[in-house]
């Protein structure tokens, strides 16, 4: 014979599985993924250098997991060439490390979308030098009866920690009204390490390590309270048809 416990448990677990498959993940298709290194140093005369950088954001495309509620997260490998450093041993010198991303996600049902956007890194500072982050990111819907645009910025509420040497940013984008289910997506994000012309040695130094885009919308999935209590009344319903 079988528990109410087990009922329960077997009853919660069914209404999960149903409630996890009810959402495909969405299909991501990339659409650019360039970087560039702008390096300034000051004396004896004002020198501005570029090179370009492949791939800041990573040459595979990002793993998406499912998680509660019908949400994705989009978990980048980020190449190694997304960091800038400088020193003033030169005479004072400023590194720009800028990545920039475009893709498309299309879901399998219209949503009213809203991004939560994560990153974070390491830095370093000495003397002087100061390093900083910067990023914009851009989502605009594709089709539907009424085309939408929502920005934010990540760089403003950036936190540095200088006693684990570790920065994070996060920001959340909605504002969408009507339900789309194509989105584009272009992220800007610049690194800065500065360290300038002084008696004093300096040095900076600032590295991209984790980025991931949280993304999500449309009907809701039960919260745990709920899926409770559907798993028991799941159990009073099995109950009540063995006594008939």
């Amino acid at each position: 014979m079988v528990s109410l416990k087990a009922l329960t448990g077997i009853c919660t677990a069914a209404v999960l599985a149903v409630a996890s498959s009810a959402f495909a993940a969405p299909v991501y298709t990339q659409l650019g993924n360039t970087g560039t290194l702008q390096v300034t140093t000051y004396t004896p005369t004002l020198q501005v250098t570029s090179a370009t950088i492949a791939s800041p954001y990573g040459t595979t495309t990002p793993i998406i997991t499912a998680l509660p509620g019908g949400n994705f997260a989009l978990t980048f490998t980020l190449d190694s060439s997304f960091f800038a450093a400088a020193n003033n041993a030169g005479g004072g010198e400023k590194d720009v490390t800028a990545g920039k991303l475009d893709f498309q996600l299309t879901f399998d049902a219209p949503i009213v979308l809203t991004t939560n956007i994560h990153e974070s890194g390491i830095f370093s500072e000495t003397g002087v030098g100061d390093a900083s982050v910067f990023a914009g990111a851009v989502i605009k819907s594709v089709g539907g009866p009424v085309e939408q645009i929502s920005s934010g910025l990540l760089g403003g509420n950036a936190v540095f920690n200088a006693a684990t040497g570790t920065w994070s940013a996060t920001d959340t984008l909605s504002g969408f009204q009507v339900a789309h289910q194509t989105y584009v997506f272009t992220i800007d994000n610049d690194l800065t390490a500065f360290a300038p012309t002084s008696a004093t040695p300096s040095s900076a130094a600032i590295a991209k390590k984790e980025f991931t885009i949280i993304v999500g919308g449309g009907p809701n999935i039960p919260e745990p309270a709920s899926l409770s209590l559907l798993a028991i009344g799941g159990v009073a319903l099995m109950a009540r048809r063995r006594r008939a």
